[in-house]
């Protein structure tokens, strides 16, 4: 399914009904509007924006291995300065 949608003169877009009632978009409400790989991704709120917004973070690398690179990178920095 594919809709174009009008933007008025003010910034606003009108998604079509069809959308709006598969997703559970309420009238008059809120939506979330992000990007993601170049594109405008709209999402609607979820009932529990904490576990809604879970995975819209992805992390580049996972923490774990994150923290590791960063705690050899600090004991490589304390063992140049002794």
């Amino acid at each position: 399914m594919m809709a174009i949608a009008k933007v008025t003169v003010k910034g606003q877009i009108l998604i079509p009904i069809e959308y709006r009632k598969k997703y559970g978009i309420e009238t008059p409400g809120q939506v979330i509007v992000t990007e993601r790989e170049g594109q405008l991704v709209i999402l609607p709120v979820p009932e529990d924006p904490i576990s809604g917004a879970r995975g819209i973070l992805k992390p580049k690398r996972p923490l774990d291995i994150a923290h590791k690179e960063y705690k050899e990178e600090e004991l490589s920095v304390e063992d140049s300065d002794d």
